[in-house]
């Protein structure tokens, strides 16, 4: 089901309403990933396997 929807926005590309869609989804994600990030110093601080060496 997933290769077929991906198939059909690979063929149509930035034209489609769905792929547009979509894409502005991710985005939106991209965002709030960076958001939280940068809001939780905890998330920023060295990795805690890295503090070992």
């Amino acid at each position: 089901m997933a290769s077929v929807a991906l198939k059909w926005l690979v063929a149509f590309g930035g034209k489609n309403r769905f792929y547009r869609a979509n894409r502005e989804l991710g985005r939106i994600f991209k965002t709030e990933s960076i958001l939280q990030y940068l809001s939780e110093p905890e998330l920023r601080g060295p990795h805690p396997e890295a503090r070992r060496q």
